[in-house]
C-alpha cells in the first residue's frame, strides 16, 4: 500500500485539525499516523496518509 507524508505549518487557531482532516477525508485519504506540535510559535503537523480502502 502506498503511503504519503504531508506537512502543514501555519498560524495556530481553533479548529485547524478538524478543517484539515475534513478536507483529507473528502479527498479519500486515511490518516495512518500523525504528529502535532507548536514550533517557533507556529502550528506544525505531520501526517502519514494512505488511500481509503473500499
Amino acid at each position: 500500500m502506498n503511503h504519503f507524508a504531508l506537512t502543514i505549518i501555519g498560524r495556530d487557531h481553533p479548529g485547524i485539525v478538524a478543517s484539515v482532516t475534513e478536507i483529507l477525508f473528502r479527498l479519500g485519504c486515511n490518516i495512518a499516523d500523525s504528529s502535532c506540535t507548536i514550533l517557533g510559535g507556529q502550528f506544525a503537523m505531520i501526517l502519514i496518509l494512505s488511500p481509503l480502502k473500499g
